[in-house]
């Protein structure tokens, strides 16, 4: 059962100070820097200009999220790092697309894992990466982001202004997304370890215990730097 944050005997005043109150008002900002909220969750991006690298300067891309719910226990929001949960959109003012620019990619990806978000809090991190291949003759500004394929180098004559944009999506179990992990079963129950080795366990997106967030995040439009 969810649980509301409210007055109790059994926590601190710090705390109740922090999430006890049901009628939290999110900070005043303008309508389009937040995406619609879905149950209880909202986002946004943030892109900034980074170190230069090849003659182009290399875009940082944040994903802001903020907790809006009053739940004493924090969502729980699964982050796959392979860049599957994003759709992203490259467009001008008038809204025409953007091509992609081809290009290879060598790239690492960690394991996915899920974030905690406590109730009126906000985690900024980034979400662009690296290992895609930056052509110098065109320098400008790159566009690194996870997904298939989702680069794009900018030239700097380039007179329009350019958005990004991308929806975040969790979807909902029964689902067959399905990631494996390695897990180190070293420390476990030897009922449930096989000679000591590394087994391999399927994460599911919602598929245990924790309050899971599952909804599509449709994240406005943000210009990219000059």
């Amino acid at each position: 059962m969810q649980r509301f944050c409210k007055w109790s005997f059994f926590f601190s005043i710090f705390f109740l100070a922090a999430c006890s109150t049901p009628s939290f008002a999110p900070p005043a900002l303008p309508p389009t820097v937040w995406s619609p909220t879905v149950d209880g969750i909202r986002g946004r991006l943030i892109v900034e200009r980074g170190p230069e690298f090849y003659g182009a300067d290399l875009a940082v891309v944040y994903l802001e999220i903020q907790n809006l719910t009053n739940l004493l226990e924090p969502r729980q929001i699964f982050f796959d790092t392979s860049g599957l949960q994003f759709k992203w959109s490259l467009s001008d003012a008038a809204g025409a697309k953007v091509p992609q620019t081809p290009t290879a990619l060598s790239s690492l990806t960690p394991y996915p894992y899920w974030i905690a978000l406590p109730c009126n809090s906000t985690l900024r991190f980034q979400v662009s990466i690296g290992g895609y291949g930056i052509n110098p003759n065109i320098g400008g500004i790159a566009l690194q982001l996870p997904g298939f394929s989702a680069f794009w180098q900018v030239p700097r004559n380039q007179e329009r202004p350019l958005f990004l944009s991308a929806t975040f999506t969790n979807p909902a179990p029964p689902d067959p997304y399905r990631l494996s992990v390695p897990v180190d079963t070293s420390s476990v129950n030897a009922s449930s370890a096989v000679n000591g080795k590394n087994e391999t366990q399927n994460i599911v997106p919602g598929n245990d215990s924790r309050l899971a967030w599952h909804g599509t995040l449709v994240l406005p439009a943000v210009p990219l730097p000059e």
